[in-house]
């Protein structure tokens, strides 16, 4: 399965391919308040890669994990509800899908797929503050769709940022 960022890319150039390669809509200056249209072509847009983005974790101890990205399908089975409980689970649970291997030393390596869900929420159980905060670096740091539109308001120069299809959808489905 793809990764979510390869999927919206591939949304975001069919509908480039199949309505338009402009798509237009209307943000509001968050200085002025106005409307402003603006034009996005959406040939320009690609995957954005941070520099400091890594797919291993060190937790120290010559132990580290290797990440793999989630799949659309993982974000959508994971992201349901909006109570604490089921938040504090869905985090867990995209982590779980999101380990790939864990390796220790240079010669052995642990699959994930391997284990038991119990043996496997275990271990996710006994990762550390700190091993959580690398883990969510690798999430914000994640390759994305991104990709920032400069308008002009009288004679001010703005930047407006898009990232993710949520941000396209609304105006890339437009016609």
């Amino acid at each position: 399965m793809l990764p979510t960022f390869d999927i919206e890319y591939i949304f975001l150039k069919l509908r480039a391919n199949s309505v338009s390669d402009i798509a237009k809509f209307s943000i509001t200056d968050k200085e002025s308040g106005k409307e402003i249209d603006i034009e996005l072509d959406l040939k320009d847009v690609e995957i954005f890669r941070p520099e400091n983005h890594e797919l291993r974790i060190d937790l120290g101890n010559n132990v580290s994990l290797e990440m793999k990205y989630p799949t659309y399908d993982a974000l959508t089975k994971y992201h349901d509800g909006d109570e604490t409980d089921i938040a504090v689970k869905a985090t867990f649970d995209m982590i779980k899908v999101s380990i790939d291997k864990v390796l220790v030393g240079e010669d052995e390596v642990y699959e994930f797929k391997d284990y038991s869900e119990t043996e496997v929420d275990n271990f996710v159980e006994s990762l550390t503050s700190q091993a959580f905060r690398d883990v969510q670096k690798f999430y914000d740091t994640m390759p994305r769709l991104e990709h920032t539109v400069e308008y002009k308001v009288g004679k001010r120069t703005e930047k407006k940022v898009f990232t993710g299809l949520a941000d396209f959808f609304p105006s890339a489905w437009a016609t």
